[in-house]
């Protein structure tokens, strides 16, 4: 059948369900208490081991109801009824315990509810505890759970469950004497019986903590310092202890007569304080300046030595100077940017070292003056380089004199005459040092030497040579002398004009040259003998014969060549002759064997007798 949804109404201890149409249905079920419980506003409440007893009123076709939740329990009857009893024993434990009680018309076999049922729920509360004892201290402690002053101690009991039933005993207590830790207890009993107590430990310091002060550093001899003095404290608590101790104050303002105050708290909030005064500090080093006594020369600079004066002051209300200024010192060396320095205290301790200003410039050293001239002879003009370099204040000029004249300012000196010149020069730096004056000498030569020769052996009236010739040069040079002359030459080869140059160089670098020419012939000229016509067969002439000569020279020419010679009667005759070239060279030819006769034979006959036919 439908099942209708159920309303149910709760009371106190007691759970109505308004059933539907079941067979069997719970219209009530509810605890009652027995020895060990207590019923406050409806309410049951039970401790441990008390008794309870749950009534269930059902429909009167009920014959079977389990009982499930806080505990369980199961009854039947074989005879319908509306009235059901169950009893039960509270347990350990605390809050609310539900049950559920379920009607069912039937059993089965097994002994278990049958059939359309109905249910309803029933709770008690369970109460193992004891009541809540508190102590209230007036007044209250601080933080760390101390008072520093006398204490009531109010007790207050409360309960969660049956409520209280007798207490707090006693209600009320009070400590007035320092203690480290004294411990009241107060009790309180709930209606159950349960007991509950509380307790409260006071801790009670009414003595101030102890405080002592330090500083550090120590002061000077004059009673001041120059840094941050640090002032730290010592404290100390007998009872509750320190809560709070300043830590290190520094002082580190300038000023005289300072102090510092720290303030001890103990944990009972007791306050104590101690005090570090005469405290002076100057921190502010003294003023130190040096200035020069002199000023430098218009180019910023010094050639010497450089005083300084010193001038020092400590500032108003501090310590002082400690002594007096600095005396007077002096810029030694030289170089650019150059100071000295000093120092000055304060009686403080505090230290200043100063520089003088401002730097100053020293040149002590003079300039240097390098020269650039040819240090021999020159057949040129010279102009001459005076170059000076100063290595710190610079050079102001360079001045010069020429063969002992006017002195001049320069660094080019221009000399274009002949002869051995004298230069002396010298530099001055913007620091007024002069260089000690040095010399050099210009030598200049512009004319050529002299060069001359001669032939050995000379020429012949040809002008040719028919041997080596050796051709000597001589030279000589008036001013710078001679640096070279062409040594003697020979010349060995055949040729004509041949050239052979002398050269004369002086010291200078001027030249000369001398040519010369030499001709050369060593060879023989050729000739040859030529008769005007040749002989007969028997190697006679029959008339004079003219023997001509030819002559020839491929280099110098033929000087002389020999005339014809004419040969009359005779037999084997000669003619020679010899040439002779322009050098001198000569070569002879002739023909020898030369038969002539030019007289006719004589015929002489004998006739013997008888006679000739032709």
């Amino acid at each position: 059948m439908l099942l209708a949804a159920a309303s149910a109404l709760v009371t106190t201890g007691i759970v109505f369900v308004a059933a539907p149409a079941f067979a069997s249905s719970v219209t009530s079920a509810a605890f009652t208490g027995g020895t060990g419980t207590v019923t406050v506003g409806g309410t049951v409440y039970a401790r441990n081991t008390g008794v309870l007893t749950l009534t269930v009123t059902t429909s009167s076709d009920t014959k079977c109801v389990d009982v499930s939740g806080a505990f369980t329990d199961h009854l039947q009857s074989g005879t319908a009824r509306s009235s059901w009893t169950f009893g039960a024993t509270a347990g350990a434990g605390n809050g609310v315990q539900a049950v559920t009680a379920t009607a069912s018309p039937s059993f089965n076999g097994q002994n278990k509810c049958t059939g359309s049922s109905g249910s309803a729920q029933a709770s008690y509360t369970l109460d193992n505890t004891g009541p809540v004892v508190t102590a209230a201290l007036s007044p209250a402690a601080n933080a760390a759970g101390w008072d520093n002053s006398n204490v009531t101690i109010t007790w207050s009991a409360a309960d969660a469950g049956s409520g209280v039933g007798s207490g707090p005993t006693p209600a009320n207590a009070s400590q007035n004497g320092s203690t480290a830790g004294t411990t009241f207890t107060s009790n309180a009993t709930d209606r159950l019986g349960n007991s509950g107590s509380g307790s409260v430990t006071v801790k009670l310091d009414k003595v101030s903590p102890t405080i002592t002060g330090s500083r550090s550093p120590a002061a000077n001899a004059n009673g001041w310092n120059n840094t941050s003095v640090t002032a730290s404290f010592t404290c100390s608590d007998a009872l509750s202890g320190i809560k709070s101790c300043p830590g290190p104050t520094t002082a580190s303002g300038n000023g005289a007569g300072q102090s510092v105050t720290g303030t001890a708290v103990d944990n009972a909030d007791n306050q104590s304080s101690a005090t570090v005064s005469g405290i002076n500090i100057d921190r502010t080093a003294p003023t130190l300046s040096g200035t020069p006594t002199t000023s430098p020369n218009g180019a910023g600079w010094y050639n010497g030595t450089v005083a300084v004066h010193w001038s020092c002051a400590d500032q108003a209300g501090l310590s002082g100077i400690d002594g007096a200024c600095p005396g007077d010192s002096s810029i030694p060396g030289e170089g650019t940017g150059l100071t000295t320095s000093a120092s000055v205290s304060d009686r403080a301790g505090n230290a200043t070292t100063a520089t003088s200003s401002p730097a100053v410039n020293i040149d002590r050293t003079p300039p240097v003056t390098t020269v650039t001239a040819p240090a021999n002879w020159n057949n040129t003009d010279v102009t001459v380089a005076l170059t000076a370099a100063d290595a710190l204040s610079g050079v102001a000029a360079t001045d010069f004199r020429l063969d002992g004249g006017a002195q001049q300012t320069g660094t080019s000196v221009a000399i274009s005459s002949e002869g051995v010149h004298t230069l002396q020069f010298w530099s001055v730096d913007k620091a007024g040092n002069t260089e000690a004056a040095r010399t050099v000498q210009v030598l200049i030569d512009k004319t050529p030497p002299t060069i001359n020769h001669t032939q050995s052996p000379p020429p012949n009236v040809n002008g040719w040579n028919n041997g080596n010739v050796t051709v000597t040069f001589s030279c000589a040079d008036a001013l710078s002398g001679l640096a070279s002359c062409t040594g003697p030459q020979t010349v060995t080869s055949e040729g004509s004009g041949q050239p052979v140059t002398g050269t004369a160089t002086d010291n200078a670098g001027n030249t000369a040259t001398d040519p010369a020419t030499v001709s050369i012939d060593k060879t023989p000229p050729t000739i040859s003998a030529v008769p005007d016509r040749p002989a007969n067969a028997n190697g006679w002439y029959d008339g004079d014969v003219t023997v001509t000569f030819a002559c020839a020279d491929g280099l110098s020419g033929v000087d002389t060549c020999p005339a014809a010679k004419s040969l009359g009667e005779g037999a084997d005759q000669s003619a020679s002759g010899t040439a002779v070239d322009a050098a001198g060279n000569t070569a002879s030819a002739g023909l020898s064997g030369i038969n002539v006769d030019k007289t006719p034979p004589t015929l002489t006959a004998q006739f013997t007798g008888g006679w000739h036919t032709g």
